[in-house]
């Protein structure tokens, strides 16, 4: 993969330096894996090692984006034919788990970005906007890649779901 522009450190702005590849797959139709070498780049500051994923990857996620995407969206369900060999029932519902679980964080989130970063107005931070359902409905945006590159790229991180009964 080639980036577009050089990654900067989410949590101190340094150009991030280039270390190494490794290696990552992603699930895509029909659970055919494809694989890809992934960046790994470290912040000269001393902030860490970070991985620069290409936008049809999430973090700590396998399957590709569009598929996680369309699962939240109901357009992706066991019950359509040709999703039937992937992912399972069970992935499917970790995932919709794992949305509500960050759901007031993911709001949270977006709000704190929009007023540091984009100076929307501390009015935003105290208001019962739900952002998340903003961005569903605005059908410019892809909104779950928004809400992983608004969290990730910023510093933050997402909570991974454990499932309860194991």
């Amino acid at each position: 993969m080639t980036l577009l522009e050089e990654p900067c450190c989410p949590y101190c702005s340094a150009k991030l330096k280039f270390e190494d590849h490794v290696p990552r797959h992603r699930k895509i139709e029909g659970g055919v894996k494809e694989w890809f070498s992934i960046e790994r780049r470290s912040c000269p500051a001393g902030c860490g090692l970070l991985r620069v994923l290409a936008d049809f990857l999430f973090p700590h996620k396998h399957y590709d984006a569009d598929i996680i995407t369309g699962v939240l969206d109901k357009k992706v369900t066991p019950a359509r034919k040709e999703f039937e060999d992937y992912p399972c029932e069970k992935t499917m519902e970790r995932w919709k788990s794992w949305i509500a679980l960050n759901l007031i964080y993911i709001n949270a989130y977006l709000k704190s970005v929009g007023v540091r970063l984009f100076a929307m107005g501390i009015a935003l931070a105290y208001s019962m906007a739900n952002l998340v359902e903003e961005l569903k409905k605005r059908k410019q945006f892809d909104w779950l890649r928004t809400i992983i590159r608004a969290v990730y790229n910023t510093g933050g991180s997402l909570e991974p779901y454990c499932d309860p009964s194991g």
